[in-house]
């Protein structure tokens, strides 16, 4: 059986869950899953989907556990993992079949399970109705200035694979609540700019959410202009970003 796999080195901030995407018009599957180890007990891994396309497939594993791990999976194994921290692999699986992933480490023999690759499905030839992947760009672009009227302001904040859906995306310059729900299956941040105390604008760093999980972010903006935000593991090569308008 022809297998092909190309190890990545581990990616200590970022955490992904697992999902699959469409495969490309080659036919064959480009994949991103996560696994977490030390879950649903210390000596388990949790799997997002337990069936993926063949081709490319980068898994993101995360260790929620209390104690080093490691995965392996077609020859290809991560250095130990510690605790909160997190690798990536990257491989190539042209076959078809079901493949056996486990650690390495001693003593965590039952850490292991299979992993399905099964051939992408013929290109249905039905229409589909395209998923939303965001909320729009703003209709306004204010000047940069100094926030003179401040108003507290709440913004719901959906993620999904592969955008974002905001339920306002211009509002007034003060403390912002942004309420953040991943909706999807992989990991995502928000991650959005403020002005920073020298005056410039920078990211504040977004949070790593699993599918499902939700968190609550309080941004100041203490001066109107325009902002962006992005997912911080996906922004650039699904270019998953926007911007927003804070207003005086």
């Amino acid at each position: 059986m022809a297998r092909r796999a190309a190890l990545a080195l581990p990616a200590l901030a970022a955490a992904a869950y697992l999902g699959f995407l469409a495969a490309p018009a080659s036919g064959r599957g480009l994949t991103t899953i996560t696994v977490v180890a030390g879950k649903p007990s210390e000596y388990r891994f949790t799997v997002s989907a337990t069936s993926v396309l063949t081709g490319s497939i980068t898994i993101k594993i995360v260790n929620r556990g209390k104690v080093k791990h490691s995965f392996s999976i077609v020859g290809e194994t991560t250095p130990p993992i510690a605790p909160g921290k997190s690798a990536t692999l990257t491989v190539a699986i042209v076959d078809a079949g079901t493949y056996p992933f486990f650690s390495t480490l001693k003593g965590q023999s039952s850490m292991r399970g299979t992993l399905k690759v099964v051939e992408p499905a013929p290109k249905s030839t039905s229409s589909t109705i395209p998923l939303q992947q965001g909320a729009g760009e703003p209709t306004v672009a204010p000047p940069d200035g100094p926030c003179a009227n401040p108003v507290a302001t709440t913004v719901k904040v959906q993620m999904i694979d592969f955008g974002f859906i905001l339920s306002q995306t211009t509002f007034p310059c003060g403390t912002v609540t942004f309420q953040i729900q991943n909706a999807g299956q992989a990991a995502h941040t928000f991650d959005i700019q403020s002005t920073t105390p020298s005056g410039i604008k920078a990211f504040n760093g977004g949070k790593t959410l699993l599918g499902g999980e939700t968190d609550t972010e309080v941004i100041t903006f203490s001066r109107t202009g325009t902002f962006q935000y992005q997912c911080d593991i996906h922004g650039q090569e699904f270019s998953m970003n926007g911007q927003v308008a804070v207003t005086g």
